[in-house]
């Protein structure tokens, strides 16, 4: 079990999304709004002099502070039972963690323990992504889960009837995770594997959700539009208002037709089709 660094940004509520999509890394595993400071966790091997550094010269170029401290990894569970709320999208699915009460009169009941996995539904991107996904017909679909952190949004595809779902994620943390969280939720279709992308060179999804960040999701444009089968469709977040003409314009000229975008709080979600 390794330790992690916390960095506490000191700053209002309503800049903690600007700042979010600011320090967005992959080095970082979560991520944790309070009333008083964003807190940005990463494993503490992660935490270089010159990647601190650069951290906090983007901090102070907003004009804020921050705070370092460690967090022993037991101590991470006790930190977000506290701080994990239940969440409802509609009445088509609910996410909570073991020790909340079902949800009444929705239509899935998803259990997920997120532990150092990112992705519990409490982010704007997530309830978005979940909120698309009732568009679409999963029924004996072929599915990818890129970055599936948590595993939520592949354990959502396997109870609206999705065939097969592979994920990969690029820490250990969340592949366990996932496993962890396809057994509670009586998943059994649901494959993931660590790596990138590249993993699934040479092979063709129905369906593919991409909750990751801006600057991965323009990367992968191009190799998604190969892994995605004829009329096959994309769902994309993990960006902001700001970033909207270079991921639409990055997304048209990979070969994909916007389908639907929605906005929520400082976040957009896309839906894409494979022309």
């Amino acid at each position: 079990m390794k330790d992690y660094k916390c960095i506490k940004i000191i700053c209002p509520p309503d800049v903690q999304e600007l700042m979010l999509a600011a320090v967005d890394d992959d080095d970082f595993e979560v991520y944790e709004q309070t009333d008083e400071a964003l807190l940005c966790y990463l494993p503490e091997e992660k935490l270089t002099d010159e990647k601190l550094k650069g951290i906090e010269t983007l901090i102070h170029s907003f004009g804020w502070h921050y705070e370092i401290s460690n967090i022993p990894y037991k101590n991470w569970n006790e930190a977000w039972e506290q701080n994990f709320e239940p969440i409802r999208v509609d009445d088509f699915v609910g996410v909570r963690a073991e020790f909340h009460k079902a949800f009444d009169n929705v239509r899935f009941d998803l259990v997920i323990n997120p532990k150092m996995a990112f992705g519990t539904g409490h982010h704007e991107t997530t309830y978005q992504m979940m909120e698309m996904m009732q568009t679409i017909d999963f029924k004996a679909k072929s599915v990818l889960d890129y970055g599936c952190g948590t595993g939520i949004l592949g354990i959502l595809a396997a109870k609206l009837s999705a065939a097969i779902i592979e994920g990969n994620d690029i820490t250990e943390e969340s592949i366990e995770n996932t496993i962890e969280n396809c057994s509670i939720n009586k998943v059994d279709n649901f494959t993931v594997s660590l790596g990138k992308l590249d993993l699934y060179d040479g092979k063709v999804f129905d369906i593919i959700l991409a909750n990751i960040n801006r600057n991965v999701l323009l990367e992968s444009a191009n190799a998604l539009f190969q892994n995605m089968s004829h009329d096959g469709h994309l769902l994309t977040s993990g960006y902001m208002p700001e970033d909207q003409t270079l991921i639409e314009e990055c997304y048209t000229e990979a070969g994909f037709r916007m389908e639907s975008m929605t906005q929520k709080a400082y976040w957009l979600c896309h839906h894409w089709v494979k022309q």
